[in-house]
């Protein structure tokens, strides 16, 4: 001890404050389930995206059959898809590119011109499968409700992403704001696990689809929750 400090009291440091020194647990953000609107320079992301979770569906194997060509064609045909949908606002995907949805609004509608760009599109990228891709799109066309509703045209989320809530996310963004608004939803879906996925979102069944022998889908209507 110093000279100086000799005789001097001593006034011990009094002891931490327990509270202060404890660090909260950083909340940990799945950026997997940041869900935003998409923007059009989303569209190649939304195609690549909607491409790998639908390569293996049951309806989209019917439709193009052959597995190879399957893989180069569906990216085009999904793009195309979101495009179609994109001026109506409510596409999304979330912040890592593994999910994406296609959505329409109630009311939304198609002018003559925007429907003759999608059917010249789509029998530039359909080639040889124009048939079956016609024959299901007839189908759905056919059958779908007149009543005012948001519309999931498609939804997918890659492989490796499958079974980790970013499904749910990506239907939660549009659902939420459906059910504020008193609004109906419909889809169909094109696998029993994805009409489960949407059984547990408050879908109900309405109609069993079918044409030739493709796999059945199912037209799949949601009354808004909590109204």
């Amino acid at each position: 001890m110093s000279d100086g400090l000799r005789g001097a009291t001593m006034t011990p440091f009094p002891p931490p404050d327990k509270e202060a020194t404890v660090s909260p647990t950083p909340t940990r953000i799945d950026l997997h389930h940041l869900v935003r609107k998409s923007r059009a320079t989303d569209l190649v992301a939304m195609g690549d995206v909607l491409a790998a979770a639908f390569h293996d569906d049951p309806v989209l194997s019917w439709m193009v059959p052959d597995e190879p060509r399957r893989r180069a064609t569906l990216p085009g045909l999904m793009r195309l898809l979101a495009a179609r949908f994109q001026p109506h606002g409510e596409n999304h995907i979330n912040d890592t590119g593994t999910g994406a949805a296609v959505w329409s609004p109630p009311h939304a509608t198609f002018s003559q011109d925007d429907d003759e760009w999608f059917e010249s599109e789509l029998v530039g990228l359909a080639g040889v499968d124009l048939a079956r891709i016609g024959e299901v799109v007839e189908l759905l066309e056919s059958n779908h409700p007149k009543d005012p509703h948001y519309y999931l045209n498609l939804l997918g989320v890659t492989p490796d992403q499958q079974g980790h809530g970013v499904g749910s996310a990506l239907l939660r963004a549009v659902l939420d704001r459906a059910d504020r608004e008193g609004a109906a939803a419909y889809l169909e879906a094109t696998s029993p696990k994805n009409r489960a996925l949407y059984e547990r979102h408050g879908f109900a069944v309405s109609i069993e689809l079918r044409c030739s022998d493709c796999p059945p889908l199912w037209a799949m209507w949601r009354r808004p929750q909590g109204a």
